[in-house]
């Protein structure tokens, strides 16, 4: 019991006794990172949860702007300004897992319900963010499905615990039907490892098939979050990026560089994709 009384003094030999550590090895099959879900009271699990009111109400707020817009622009004759309004950048908490919310040459739209979610290069976090934001998203009462689309170093199943033997691929293939592929893992989240790694990753996300697989879970939740391979060096995130509704792009400040981040906002505006706004992952306390 002397192992007990080093973690909380405080108890008494009893209550050490009766104690129940079910909800200690409950999540031990989740990866360390899925904070929202290993530990829901903590500042990083907060930081999650403001960027997911961040995604609920700039979307709402974008949309005011643009109707008044359009109301002056009947009354005046004159042409609405597109820009979302003076509306700064939202820095959530100074966390270790902290998140940025930027809305500034945003273009958001209330239908963004199937998101591409990618960074400017590799270790960036985009995975960390996209399956935490499934977690709160699911914790307000959205129906929301986790969508491994990296289809060259898939990394969402090993977060959840999850085979990636059967996922996008092997339903693309013909193998399996969307109910067989993905588990829900919490309730209102259901996740959809990659599965096997195929050799023409961007043909298949550019096969009808696709198309038709990202309708049929467009209209089956209220939010799809794609995890994609990062926009900087292959053209998989762009593919993806057109057929979403919006792109999360993700930031590290202690890796990403000025340049990867201009390069990779080309990329997106060459393909018309909807950037609702930039993500930063990994902002130390005290920055």
């Amino acid at each position: 019991m002397n192992f007990l009384r080093q973690i909380k003094p405080r108890w008494t030999q009893k209550e050490a006794e009766s104690a129940d550590f079910t909800e200690l090895t409950e999540h031990s099959h989740l990866g360390k990172s899925l904070v929202t879900i290993r530990d829901p009271y903590s500042a990083a699990s907060e930081a999650y949860r403001s960027l997911r009111t961040n995604l609920f109400y700039g979307v709402k707020d974008y949309e005011a702007t643009r109707l008044s817009g359009k109301s002056l622009q009947r009354r005046n004759g004159t042409r609405a300004s597109s820009k979302t309004g003076s509306k700064a950048s939202h820095l959530l908490s100074a966390t270790d897992e902290t998140a940025l919310w930027d809305q500034r040459s945003s273009h958001l739209q209330t239908a963004s319900k199937v998101i591409i979610v990618t960074s400017p290069g590799q270790m960036e976090g985009k995975s960390t963010i996209c399956a935490n934001l499934g977690v709160v998203l699911a914790q307000a009462a959205k129906s929301t499905l986790v969508m491994d689309c990296d289809f060259r170093k898939p990394e969402i199943h090993t977060f959840f615990g999850l085979p990636d033997t059967i996922g996008t691929t092997t339903i693309l293939a013909g193998y399996h039907h969307l109910q067989e592929a993905w588990t829900e893992v919490e309730e209102g989240l259901k996740v959809l490892p990659a599965g096997p790694v195929p050799h023409n990753p961007a043909e298949i996300l550019s096969s009808q098939r696709f198309l038709e697989l990202i309708a049929t879970v467009q209209k089956e939740f209220d939010y799809v979050l794609v995890d994609t391979y990062p926009i900087g060096s292959v053209t998989d995130a762009a593919i993806l990026a057109a057929q979403g509704d919006g792109v999360l792009l993700v930031l590290d400040p202690q890796k990403t560089r000025k340049g990867d981040v201009m390069h990779a906002r080309r990329n997106l505006d060459a393909v018309g994709a909807n950037v609702l706004g930039m993500v930063m992952n990994n902002i130390k306390q005290g920055a």
